[in-house]
């Protein structure tokens, strides 16, 4: 765990083969959790974790399209059915495994669906279980990047 506040928990995992972040949000009164860039390539992690604590994710967000964020997205949206949250130009890079830049990764590349909400869809209307959800267009590191705040909280953590 990396960070605990207002009844929320923050478990970092760290994502194979990329050593990038994975995040998983919840909270001990829920059963449902959030996920944040599952890039692991198996989730076997990921998953480990939330069967650990008992929990089932109801959101995916992605922070930018790139691979390194991606990888598990589809193998969490079949084990689980969750919902896919991205900004619209995430939405529509993670399907094209050049715009994604899996394909320079491993010569096969992989693609995504398209995410089930858009940010620019939701305004600031998101709840999760009774923490407001918040999503702001940040584009730096990549044109499609967002940062999330859930609450009073992690908005600078991402």
């Amino acid at each position: 765990m990396i960070a605990k506040g207002n009844n929320l928990w923050v478990e970092r995992i760290i994502n194979i083969p990329m050593d990038s972040n994975c995040f998983i949000v919840y909270s001990e009164n829920f059963k449902t959790c959030m996920v944040i860039d599952p890039d692991s390539e198996l989730c076997e992690d990921i998953f480990k974790f939330m069967e650990s604590k008992q929990l089932e994710p109801e959101y995916i967000f992605l922070m930018h399209e790139h691979f390194d964020h991606i990888w598990g997205v589809e193998k969490n949206r079949e084990r689980f059915k969750c919902k896919l949250v991205a900004s619209n130009l995430c939405s529509l890079l993670i399907t094209n495994v050049k715009k994604n830049l899996s394909i320079f990764y491993n010569q096969k590349g992989f693609e995504c669906q398209v995410a089930d909400l858009i940010m620019e869809d939701l305004s600031t209307s998101l709840i999760w279980q009774t923490y407001p959800i918040s999503l702001y267009d940040t584009p730096e590191h990549s044109d499609a990047r967002i940062c999330i705040q859930i609450g009073n909280y992690l908005q600078e953590m991402l």
